[in-house]
């Protein structure tokens, strides 16, 4: 992965601290919309809501009003958690081995190797991680928990407790200092490595002393144990877990259930790992033939303890004991345990998620999705209660409140294809091997393009940077067309609704929405934050159009379109104002679509949730308008007089599992509608029907017929510009 080492480092400057600064500032509280979630408890949550406020889980809601991330369609649990990995063991860069002593490493080297493994695991969905061993882990940890830079929740032990520490006296006195120092467990081995027989290698005064003085510490204890004697004597000691447990006797095991001590069975991946990754590992330490034939011997008989284990009802926690070559793969460990271990899907999901929480102490903090729980929340492609395979397709990972990873990429998208066929008669609107082009990029939350065809060049909006934007495809470059096109006053505290951009930030909606032209060619564009209709003059003067209704400021004007004789529909969501519908500034009682003529503001309709989108069909008798919120498209007839009636749902888009929603909408000289939706643009026909989908690397907001022929659909897609090739060419202003 070339492209890895490079992102961990410019995170820094490019991801967390931007996202940290924002999110002090955050007051409106983030809603997760899931149609399946697994509570990590071993419940089932159906078509539901996660609300976050701050980093916490405040509430689950089956009726919310407005959605963050709409995760429909994909399964939504607890962050997992591995109780056990090795963050800063790696393969050396130079001779792609496993790194050993005699290879010159600078600890600048040795963190970047531990921030890039951090990193991988984090975006396998793991949120917390326990690492047993390493020095460096103490910074790392501390820079991860202060927001500098992202990664898993990390618990380190510092270093071990072997049977050369000392005595017993000894012994406490380097577990007092190691907690002293900032160890959050301790870490002891009990046996030799597996590598080596497991046999024994502490004494058990050595193990109590170790156990005993990490309780009275307030500290858990951990302990690597292969075979049965040492386990014994650990179990024994009152320790908190055994690791790895190769050779268990169900003596063992029958004791470690009376004393609940909990089972961290590394038993399946990390021997997989190493063998997979012989030619990595064999000469360095006792990595010799006699030990990689005592871990070909040790799968099947770990594999045998785990069986055992499962059966006797021992609390089997989830720890990989990932080394170089695991770190990210650290959920291989779940397939295995279910494929070969046996263990029931949802108990595997349980094991790594609130089992382990409460092995950590943790469970009143993470391992479930509850009012109150941190807000560590992931989401896979499929369901892993059904093929546990799913758990290697983490597409969604929240830590804290704060998203780190989405990817809304479909299947279509991820092979190239950027058409999804549902109808025959799509063919005669978009070729199937019509290919999508990304044009520009890097901007905040792009919105509201159109066309200019006096100058050919396109028109866009980004809200959060206050501009409309000027793309010309003479020189293919982007300037700014117009300053402060959504918010022209001096202090902009407290305006603008809140939103997420593609990294997972906050941003706020100040600027432009929709951007059209008059039948005079002028540009008019809806101020989201000013909450104004919008003309430029030839001259450059700014003329409003429309800021009120009947005596009361608008909420946040979205999207317009222009009728030929001047008339001009637009729609007034509660977008642009930080709390939407709650904000105190919030002055009309509803959610509008209006139509201005004459001077005249008239209310059309006021019964949207969130009137969004809006076009006119080509013989302007209908008035298409999109309702966010409760994902639909509603059409209206257009009366002599330009008002509408008969407003009616020709498109239903609620029970669709994909992310987005109908946002911006246009429509083509044939009649049929191309809207944002669920996976992309849908292209739909007149009469309703869904003909296929336009997939695109991101979700889409707003899109417009562009180039001389109008054959040309630019899509604005939240940071970026694209644009696809179709048969028909388009209504424009």
């Amino acid at each position: 992965m070339p492209g890895v080492r490079w992102f961990v480092v410019t995170t820094l400057v490019v991801l967390a601290l931007p996202a940290m600064a924002v999110a002090q500032s955050q007051a409106r509280p983030i809603v997760i919309r899931a149609s399946t979630v697994l509570d990590g408890k071993g419940g089932i949550l159906r078509d539901v809501a996660l609300v976050i406020d701050g980093t916490r889980i405040a509430r689950i809601d089956s009726n919310v009003s407005s959605v963050t991330y709409d995760l429909r369609g994909l399964t939504v649990m607890p962050g997992w958690i591995d109780t056990h990995t090795h963050i800063a063991t790696h393969f050396d860069r130079e001779a792609g081995r496993v790194h050993s002593p005699e290879v010159n490493e600078t600890p600048q080297q040795a963190m970047l190797y531990a921030m890039e493994n951090a990193y991988k695991t984090f975006m396998a969905g793991f949120t917390t991680i326990q690492s047993p061993g390493a020095e460096l882990d103490k910074d790392l940890r501390d820079w991860i928990a202060d927001g500098r830079i992202p990664g898993p929740r990390i618990l380190t032990s510092l270093r071990s407790v072997t049977n050369q520490t000392g005595d017993p006296s000894q012994i406490r006195a380097f577990v007092r200092k190691a907690v002293a120092d900032g160890a959050d467990v301790v870490k002891i081995f009990a046996t030799a490595s597996i590598r080596e027989g497991g046999t024994q290698t502490m004494s058990d005064e050595q193990i109590r002393a170790a156990c005993d003085e990490a309780r009275t510490l307030g500290k858990r204890s951990i302990v690597h144990a292969q075979g049965p004697e040492g386990a014994k004597a650990a179990v024994l000691a009152g320790c908190t877990a055994i690791e790895h447990g190769n050779r268990l006797t169900d003596e063992v095991l029958d004791l470690m259930v009376q004393r609940g001590t909990y089972f961290d069975s590394n038993n399946h991946l990390l021997l997989h790992n190493y063998l997979e990754n012989k030619a990595k590992y064999l000469g360095s330490g006792n990595f010799t033939e006699e030990g990689f034939a005592y871990m070909e011997k040790g799968l099947p008989l770990g594999n045998d303890t785990f069986k055992r284990a499962l059966a006797k009802k021992v609390k089997m926690i989830f720890g990989t004991d990932g080394g170089a070559g695991a770190h990210g793969r650290n959920a291989e460990e779940i397939v295995y345990r279910v494929r070969d271990g046996g263990q029931p899907p949802m108990d595997a999901i349980v094991s790594a998620t609130s089992l382990s929480a409460e092995s950590l102490r943790m469970q009143d903090q993470i391992g479930s999705i509850a009012p109150g729980m941190e807000a560590d929340i992931i989401a896979t492609d499929g369901n892993p209660l059904q093929d546990i395979a799913a758990v290697r397709r983490v597409t969604f990972v929240m830590k804290g409140g704060k998203v780190y990873k989405n990817e809304a990429l479909t299947a279509a998208a991820q092979d190239g294809s950027a058409v999804v066929r549902l109808d025959p008669a799509l063919d005669d609107i978009v070729a199937p091997n019509a290919k999508v082009e990304r044009v520009a990029g890097d901007f905040g939350f792009a919105e509201g393009p159109v066309w200019v065809r006096t100058g050919g060049y396109l028109l866009f909006s980004d809200i959060p940077a206050n501009v409309i934007n000027k793309w010309n495809p003479a020189d293919d470059k982007v300037s700014v067309f117009l300053d402060k096109s959504g918010f022209t006053g001096a202090d902009a505290t407290g305006v603008g609704g809140e939103q997420t951009n593609a990294r997972g930030q906050p941003i706020y909606l100040i600027g432009s929405n929709g951007v059209t032209l008059d039948p005079q060619g002028r540009v008019t564009f809806n101020a989201m934050g000013d909450r104004q209709v919008v003309r430029v003059e030839a001259d450059g003067r700014r003329t409003v159009l429309a800021s009120q209704y009947d005596g009361k400021r608008l909420n946040s004007t979205n999207d317009l379109v222009y009728k030929r004789n001047g008339s001009l529909y637009f729609t007034d969501p509660p977008s642009g104002l930080r709390r939407r519908n709650d904000d105190p500034r919030k002055e009309l009682p509803f959610n509008g679509v209006f139509l201005l003529k004459g001077g005249k503001l008239q209310l059309l309709a006021r019964d949207l949730a969130n009137p969004n989108g809006i076009a006119l069909s080509p013989d302007e008798r209908i008035l298409y308008v999109n309702s966010s919120a409760d994902r639909k498209i509603y059409r209206f007839d257009v009366q002599s007089d330009d008002t509408v009636a008969n407003g009616r749902i020709l498109v239903d888009m609620s029970a669709e599992k994909e992310p987005g929603v109908p946002d911006g909408m246009k429509v083509d000289e044939k009649g049929n509608l191309y809207s944002t939706g669920p996976g992309g643009i849908w292209v739909i026909s007149p009469q309703g029907k869904h003909l296929g989908t336009l997939v695109f690397p991101e979700q889409a907001a707003n899109l417009a017929f562009g180039d001389a022929e109008g054959r040309t659909l630019y899509v604005t897609a939240r940071s970026s510009l694209y644009r696809i090739r179709v048969k028909n060419a388009g209504v424009r202003p």
